[in-house]
């Protein structure tokens, strides 16, 4: 009978340490997934403001290039 409760008692150990395992990789798969999509945001955020920006350059270029036309006209 002890013999059979010291096994129970390992079995169990043994079932218990690969329930942990399992729940600690779950963990970091789950962490290092939300990681990846943070990344993955914060890059997408990034190139839409360097969109946003080039487009803005862009038509600041192209408004000084209209005010300097019109200022050449006005000395013409």
């Amino acid at each position: 009978a002890a013999q059979r409760y010291v096994r129970l008692t390992e079995d169990l150990r043994d079932q218990l340490e690969r329930e942990k395992e399992s729940a600690i990789a779950r963990e970091r798969d789950s962490a290092r997934d939300k990681y990846e999509k943070a990344i993955r945001d914060e890059e997408k955020s990034f190139a839409e403001q360097r969109r946003r920006l080039y487009a803005e350059i862009e038509d600041e270029k192209n408004r000084q290039a209209e005010l300097s036309g019109k200022q050449r006209a006005d000395l013409d």
